[in-house]
């Protein structure tokens, strides 16, 4: 007689924004390791979706780090394949993570085209629901003036 090891269910997040929004910052955090390489630059440190998965109590959560999207020198059919291809490939995502800047009020056209392609690739009535927009950079600062 054999005992089968129940595998707790894989989620996986796909990251995505602007360069130095923290996108590989918030990877780090959901998997609670520093796999994901970070810098203060204006400079993005992704190049090409790099996929890293957790260790101990984080096992069953893979974290999919994109390149910023202003950063590609073609928003094209190519590098949306690619990811798509990667995620179907991978049996799908549980959620897709948009990193932005609190400090902007705006959201890129790079990242609606991207929601609204990945919305036509996976059609759902729950899409939106997968979606999370994690606000990065948000500051509590006290004007000198009110002090």
């Amino acid at each position: 007689m054999s005992v089968s090891e129940d595998k707790p269910k894989q989620t996986k997040f796909l990251l995505i924004g602007e360069t130095g929004n923290g996108k590989s910052s918030v990877g780090n955090f959901i998997l609670k390791s520093n796999v994901f390489k970070v810098s203060d630059s204006t400079i993005s440190e992704t190049r090409e979706a790099d996929v890293q998965s957790g260790e101990g109590e984080r096992s069953d959560v893979t974290v999919i780090d994109t390149p910023s999207l202003q950063e590609l020198k073609e928003f094209n059919e190519e590098f949306l394949n690619g990811i798509v291809g990667y995620v179907k490939e991978e049996e799908g995502i549980n959620g897709i993570v948009i990193v932005l800047n609190y400090n902007t009020n705006i959201i890129s056209n790079n990242i609606k085209t991207m929601i609204e392609i990945m919305s036509k690739i996976f059609p759902s009535q729950d899409f939106l629901k997968h979606i999370c927009i994690v606000w990065n950079k948000c500051y509590y600062y006290i004007s000198d003036r009110l002090i």
